[in-house]
């Protein structure tokens, strides 16, 4: 037919080439970091009926743990206007996700899927769309354009070799959608 696949690709792909966190592994990270949450992870998960909850939550205690003694672990310009109350948790999940797949062990996890993404590569989607914060496919489709979280409903794109980052992109964490005021059901 002459057409190239538009490919949706979700945290299944990273975690398989370098061990990204699950979502739910994310929030058990950004817990176990954070000396304002107090309680055991299960506790939230007790508490609330959903991630996108927990996450609400862990932005508010992330928010005052910034606010007090973890001040010195954001940068500067997040305690400026206009940011959101929830950029620290959001810095915090980009650090995690960045670490996650620049760390040797990534490095070399990736490397024994060489072929394997090699293969991927040659299907020359016409796009792709993903749920993935992190930067792997930017890294491995090079010539592609990201575009990133509530921008891609800004523009008609028709071009061919778009990376559509629907739920934003650990190199801009304030696009992240870990919480419910960032969250459209």
């Amino acid at each position: 037919m002459g057409v190239q696949p538009i490919l949706f690709v979700g945290s299944g792909l990273s975690q398989r080439y370098f061990s990204a966190p699950t979502w739910e592994g994310l929030l058990k990270e950004l817990a176990r970091t954070c000396p304002t949450i107090d309680k055991e992870y299960l506790y939230y998960k007790q508490k609330h009926n959903s991630l996108i909850d927990i996450g609400s939550e862990f932005a508010q205690l992330h928010m005052e743990w910034a606010w007090s003694d973890g001040k010195p672990n954001f940068p500067e310009e997040l305690f400026k206007e206009p940011n959101s109350p929830n950029i620290y948790i959001k810095h915090r999940a980009a650090e995690i996700i960045n670490n996650a797949l620049t760390s040797e062990k990534a490095l070399a996890q990736i490397k024994q899927f060489d072929a394997e993404i090699e293969s991927l590569k040659k299907i020359r989607p016409h796009a792709i769309i993903t749920t993935n914060y992190d930067n792997f496919l930017e890294e491995k489709f090079a010539d592609y354009t990201p575009i990133i979280g509530q921008s891609i409903l800004k523009e008609n794109y028709s071009n061919i070799g778009e990376i559509l980052k629907i739920h934003g992109c650990a190199s801009k964490p304030e696009t992240l959608i870990l919480t419910a005021p960032d969250y459209i059901e």
